[in-house]
């Protein structure tokens, strides 16, 4: 039952009390909680995604990438120090979910066995029937365990 209304029926004073349910986030790890409750969230053309998220985790580490279908992007930790971004739509024939990272900056399609680079320039379009070529890149970076993807 609300404190305000019982205060108010012993007789007693109140004091700052409120019947909400709601509570003011103020701590930072609280807001970071409710931002990234899925681990990622897109404003615009601005993706941001939290490596601390259990899905996200893998992000972490070396090598690992994740295929993020919602927003057409694959996202890679190329090693310690950077983050990749890319369209997840293959420039054969469009295929969006089926990728495999063979390192050395490449990607492999494995709908019909095309091989990608992450490089720029060269870009391969989405759909072009293009068998070789680069996919596009989104500028990526990330500080502490938030990965900031711009996919404009």
């Amino acid at each position: 039952m609300c404190s305000a209304f019982i205060l108010s029926a012993l007789g007693l004073p109140l004091l700052s009390t409120s019947c909400s349910k709601s509570e003011d986030i103020s701590d930072k790890e609280d807001i970071d909680d409710v931002l990234f409750a899925d681990g990622i969230k897109r404003e615009g053309n601005i993706l941001t995604i939290s490596m601390e998220h259990a899905k996200y985790q893998e992000l972490k580490s070396a090598g690992n990438f994740i295929n993020d279908l919602e927003n057409g992007v694959l996202v890679l930790r190329k090693d310690a120090g950077s983050i990749i971004a890319v369209s997840n739509c293959c420039p054969h024939q469009g295929s969006r979910s089926r990728w495999q990272y063979l390192g050395e900056g490449k990607f492999l399609c494995t709908n019909h066995g095309n091989r990608f680079d992450i490089a720029q320039g060269n870009t391969a379009e989405c759909n072009s029937n293009r068998t070789s070529g680069n996919l596009k890149q989104y500028p990526a970076s990330f500080k502490d365990a938030v990965i900031t993807v711009d996919l404009s």
